[in-house]
């Protein structure tokens, strides 16, 4: 609602802000509401932000544990958090959030979205029979997700090719340090359970 205080042209002039930017202009809040709305915008985003790094680096850890990833990311302090793990993840993130804009952070999330629920919905469809899991909902996943990727692709050619070259090249960067860089054993995908 606080965004009808806003014409088309003032919303993509502070496309970034525009809902602190649209409170700012209801005579109650004025300044404040803009304030409030920031505050809360970082709040918000720093909880999701702490939840998905200590997500992914106890992902990240138990990876390592199983062997797919360098030892060094199998590491717990004494408190059980993975550091080295965190570290790399806070890091990467940072990098991200420095040297992209918030378009290209996202269009790279929804690409590397569709990417990783396609591995996993091929990844169910492949182990269907040790999981026994059924193979339809595998199966209409990935195809969805694989036929999403390329629309989203052209969607970029399209509209933002920046994003599209930036996009293409972090994945390339992510498959060639997974190339050169990572362990070479051999990795067997178990089910969870296994004894």
């Amino acid at each position: 609602m606080a965004t009808l205080h806003l014409t088309p042209v003032q919303l993509v002039a502070h496309e970034e802000v525009a809902l602190a930017e649209a409170v700012s202009h209801i005579p109650v809040l004025g300044a404040a509401g803009f304030v409030l709305v920031i505050l809360s915008a970082m709040k918000s985003t720093s909880s999701g932000i702490n939840a998905t790094l200590f997500g992914t680096a106890r992902l990240v850890h138990k990876i390592a544990t199983e062997g797919a990833l360098p030892r060094l990311f199998s590491f717990r302090n004494r408190e059980g958090i993975p550091v080295y793990s965190l570290l790399v993840m806070g890091g990467l993130t940072a990098a991200f959030a420095a040297l992209g804009t918030l378009k290209q952070i996202t269009e790279f999330g929804s690409v590397a979205f569709l990417v990783s629920f396609a591995v996993t919905n091929y990844t169910n469809l492949r182990l269907a029979d040790e999981t026994g899991s059924n193979r339809i909902v595998p199966a209409l996943g990935l195809l969805g997700t694989t036929a999403a990727i390329p629309i989203v692709l052209y969607h970029l050619y399209r509209t933002d090719i920046q994003i599209l070259f930036w996009t293409i090249g972090i994945f390339i960067l992510v498959f060639l340090f997974e190339f050169l860089y990572l362990e070479r054993s051999p990795f067997e995908p178990g089910v969870e359970g296994e004894t």
